[in-house]
């Protein structure tokens, strides 16, 4: 698989996990705009969660072995990728080296957002 087949995978991940949130939403009677975004920020949350936890555990371990300045990014991104690659491959069933290039585009997106975050 190339990269932009992985990165289509990724919205495709998201897409799948709108639907199903949406499709509750309404299998549950509630029909209103609302939670039309209500299930678009359910589905970024369910498909990064696994990323978005490894990155708290990195940024606690950080904090745990006092380490300071960058080391809390760069054990974010370990943790981040420790743990996504982990979910992918034992609760997914998706191949490792598959796994590792979903999750470095995944992780280096989310690196992106943290990064501009602290900038500002």
């Amino acid at each position: 698989m190339n990269i932009m087949e992985i990165i289509k995978d990724v919205f495709n991940d998201l897409d799948h996990n709108y639907d199903n949130t949406r499709d509750f939403y309404k299998s549950q009677g509630d029909y209103s705009l609302r939670g039309s975004r209500g299930a678009a920020g359910a589905s970024f949350f369910k498909t990064f969660l696994p990323n978005i936890a490894g990155f708290l555990v990195g940024l606690a371990f950080t904090r745990l072995l006092g380490f300071e300045g960058i080391a809390y990014l760069i054990l974010g991104i370990i943790g981040a990728m420790g743990i996504g690659i982990l979910n992918s491959v034992l609760f997914q069933g998706i191949s490792l080296k598959y796994a590792v290039v979903r999750h470095v585009i995944i992780v280096l997106g989310l690196s992106l957002i943290y990064g501009l975050i602290m900038m500002l």
